[in-house]
């Protein structure tokens, strides 16, 4: 998100109002992009736990059995994910054969 920088030392309050108004709407647009898609969490290098199952083609109770082989970083607050290339690498570690998440 850009910051906003104030020249003006008077404004009127409708301006006022307008800036506040855009502010408040950019920083709610960057804080719900956590409705990304599994395809751009990929590029992002990071998958939250449901996206990590789909993308190594695994049950829950699988994915419980095996997640200590990589480790769980925090996102953002509350929020959990896997790294894409720590996950890669278990792959090739392991010579699964990893399934589309498409």
């Amino acid at each position: 998100m850009r910051s906003k920088h104030i020249q003006l030392i008077e404004l009127e309050i409708d301006e006022l109002k307008a800036l506040v108004s855009e502010v408040v709407s950019e920083s709610i647009a960057h804080f719900s992009k956590g409705s990304s898609t599994p395809e751009e969490n990929i590029k992002r290098g990071y998958l939250n736990q449901k996206e990590a199952m789909v993308y190594l083609g695994v049950s829950k109770n699988t994915f419980y059995q095996i997640k200590h082989n990589f480790p769980e970083y925090i996102i953002s607050t509350g929020r959990k994910g896997y790294k894409v290339q720590e996950i890669d690498e278990f792959l090739l570690r392991t010579k699964r054969i990893r399934h589309s998440c498409t």
